[in-house]
C-alpha cells in the first residue's frame, strides 16, 4: 500500500461498496454522514460501488444528495470496473450496512490494507485482527462523521489503529 500524508488541502477518499437497496445497504445513509463530515472537513470525496443500480434508485440518491448540498462531493460508480484502482486510492472505507453475509467491502478492504469505519455487526470483528475497524452504532450518522473526521484531521488513518479489540464511537 502506498504512503499517505495527509494535508489540509489534499483530497481525502472515502470508499463505499454495495448495493442501492436501502436494507440492508442504508446508501441513502451516506448522504447525511458526508454532509456532517464536509462541515469540518471539506476535501472529502466519496466513491460509491454500485454494480447495476436501477437508474430511478441512482436519480433518488443523486436528488438527495443535492438537497444536502454534498452531490459534488459523491461520486457513484455503476460499475466494477474500477473497483481495484478506487480501493487502492482509497483512505478508508465506510459500511453502512445492517448485516452482510458476504461482505466484499471488508475483503476488499483487507486485500487494499483499508480502515473501516462501519454500522456495528457481527461479521466487523472477523476483519479486526487484518485491518483496522471502527464500529458506531446503526445510524449514527453524527458519530460516523466524527471519527472520519478525526481520522482525516488527526492523521489517524496514516498512524493505524493500534490492538485488535472493538472500538466504539467513545474509545475513538
Amino acid at each position: 500500500k502506498k504512503e499517505k500524508s495527509f494535508t489540509s488541502i489534499q483530497e481525502h477518499h472515502i470508499v463505499w461498496l454495495g448495493e442501492f437497496k436501502n436494507t440492508p445497504y442504508n446508501f441513502y445513509d451516506v448522504v447525511e454522514i458526508i454532509e456532517r463530515l464536509s462541515k469540518k472537513v471539506p476535501n472529502v470525496k466519496m466513491d460509491m460501488i454500485c454494480a447495476e443500480a436501477e437508474p430511478e434508485k441512482i436519480y433518488n440518491f443523486e436528488n438527495r444528495a443535492k438537497d444536502f448540498g454534498v452531490s459534488d462531493k459523491i461520486v457513484i460508480h455503476n460499475t466494477t470496473d474500477t473497483i481495484d484502482e478506487i480501493y487502492q486510492n482509497a483512505d478508508i472505507c465506510l459500511m453502512t450496512s445492517e448485516y452482510e453475509i458476504f461482505p466484499a467491502a471488508l475483503l476488499k478492504a483487507c486485500e487494499y490494507n483499508v480502515p473501516v469505519i462501519s454500522y456495528e455487526q457481527p461479521c466487523i470483528y472477523e476483519f479486526s485482527d487484518r485491518i483496522p475497524v471502527v464500529s458506531v452504532p446503526k445510524k449514527d450518522f453524527l458519530g460516523a462523521a466524527e471519527i472520519l473526521s478525526e481520522y482525516f484531521e488527526n492523521n489517524v488513518v496514516e498512524r493505524g489503529i493500534t490492538g485488535t479489540k472493538r472500538f466504539s464511537v467513545t474509545e475513538v
